[in-house]
């Protein structure tokens, strides 16, 4: 059993192994048939073998959209150098994917296979937007924190919640319209069924909207709405608002994020930014063809038609050539002086 367990997994560009042995991952090989056999030998993951605990990383991966390696470590209780083999391994095999948003942002998540693999067939491939990126991982570490706490609490992500329907849905406003629901970024339920929404605010979001959605969750079965915001000015601003909303005492929670989910929101924020600087350049250079097309227009009408005229220039020449070739002495005479006179009025 032990043997099977070792992982020899290439860590650095130099192509040095890193045998690694953990003695509390002493677990049963995952039987999946011939075809997790196949997934489990493909990819370069030479010797992986997935354990139960790879089985329930890749699910809390499919569950949370997508996670960085760092959250994995911190989630599983991991070494650096075991999470990274163990990370690679799965993505060897086709149960993990990376990604990279955007620069100095790399992502693991979990693929449409591995999804399969860990019983969440019911979801979807995530995909990962720049635009949201600081908001799910903010998400993601709210949730480590809640999940390592070893309260007696089910923690469900946005993604599960969708899937069971109304029963933890918002309902903005009384259209029923689609724009109309909402969900929380994660909810928390008690053995005896008493719920807790979780939300996280990376940006403002204008008056009206939030008071919109604050009554819709002073009107729900939600004991309490806890919401978790970038720094004290926006809990304050917040805090303020809900009192203005008159909701149920206590019922408003609004605590402030740590520095690492500061530094990714003003990390995606500074990339954001860069993009849309270049999309305004690149509109002001479509802007500025669309005004150079016009002329463009105009020269190339200037140029067909002075090539329409040699064309007739040729084939006159062309004409008066065989006229010159057929015609006897008289006739080549009388074109001779014609061309004669030609040129010197020319």
């Amino acid at each position: 059993m032990r043997e099977d367990l070792e992982v020899q997994m290439d860590l650095d560009e130099g192509g040095e192994e890193l045998e690694i042995e953990d003695e509390d991952e002493v677990e049963e090989e995952v039987g999946v048939g011939e075809k997790g056999a196949a997934r489990r030998s493909r990819g370069g993951a030479r010797g992986f073998r997935v354990t139960d605990r790879d089985v329930e990383l890749v699910r809390w991966v499919g569950r949370v959209r997508f996670a960085t390696a760092r959250q994995v470590m911190a989630r599983f209780g991991l070494h650096p150098a075991k999470a990274y083999a163990r990370l690679k391994g799965l993505v060897g095999v086709g149960l993990l994917r990376t990604e990279q948003p955007f620069r100095g942002a790399g992502v693991y998540v979990a693929t449409r296979e591995g999804l399969g693999f860990a019983g969440l067939e019911h979801l979807k491939a995530a995909t990962v937007a720049a635009g949201s990126y600081a908001h799910e991982l903010a998400i993601v570490d709210v949730m480590i924190g809640i999940e390592l706490a070893g309260d007696e609490l089910l923690v469900l992500t946005e993604r599960e919640m969708r899937r069971l329907g109304e029963a933890y849905m918002l309902r903005l406003g009384t259209s029923r319209s689609a724009s109309s629901r909402h969900w929380p970024d994660l909810a928390l339920e008690a053995p005896g069924g008493k719920r807790w929404a979780i939300e996280v605010e990376l940006t403002r979001k204008s008056r009206e909207r939030m008071d919109r959605k604050l009554r819709a969750y002073d009107s729900s079965r939600y004991e309490q709405v806890v919401y978790y915001v970038p720094d004290q000015r926006a809990a304050s601003r917040l805090r303020l608002q809900g009192e203005r909303a008159y909701l149920r005492e206590g019922f408003l929670s609004v605590r402030v994020l740590d520095d690492d989910a500061k530094k990714r929101a003003s990390q995606a924020k500074e990339h954001a930014a860069s993009l849309a600087a270049g999309e305004r350049e690149r509109v002001q250079t479509l802007e500025q063809d669309a005004r150079t097309v016009p002329h463009l227009q105009r020269q190339l009408e200037q140029h067909q038609a002075a090539v329409t005229r040699l064309e007739e220039q040729v084939a006159t020449f062309t004409a008066e050539r065989e006229a010159f070739v057929r015609g006897g002495p008289l006739v080549r005479r009388r074109m001779l002086k014609q061309w004669e006179t030609e040129v010197r009025s020319a």
